[in-house]
């Protein structure tokens, strides 16, 4: 899964300073729970996307008040957590949790 932030405020390349990176070449961010790769498949003046690689692991559906999803884990290093069903105006019933890794890309695994 590719984590994207993008913007198309001229010039389109501040984002990449904003991130404290150079837009120009993959960078690989120590954590302290590992590392981060973060590359930026379109980069000009007028369009500029910064990208996170991740694995996404199976989903879970949990009750509102069933907490445990927001424990940290050694097996995950991101975890989204949104009402669901989706469509839900008040409360929803349940709570849709997708948890993730970062995977280091390779040259060829991102889109030019």
């Amino acid at each position: 899964m590719y984590l994207t932030i993008t913007t198309t405020q001229t010039p389109a390349t501040d984002l990449g300073y904003l991130l404290h990176k150079r837009p120009g070449k993959l960078h690989t961010i120590a954590l302290s729970f590992g590392q981060a790769h973060v590359f930026y498949p379109e980069a000009s003046d007028t369009r500029c996307t910064a990208a996170l690689m991740l694995e996404v692991d199976p989903i879970e559906l949990v009750a509102p008040t069933d907490l445990t999803a927001l424990q940290p884990s050694p097996n995950h290093d991101l975890t989204l957590l949104t009402c669901y069903p989706f469509h839900y105006i008040a409360p929803a019933p349940m709570r849709f949790v997708v948890f993730a890794r970062k995977i280091t890309p390779t040259p060829n695994s991102h889109p030019n």
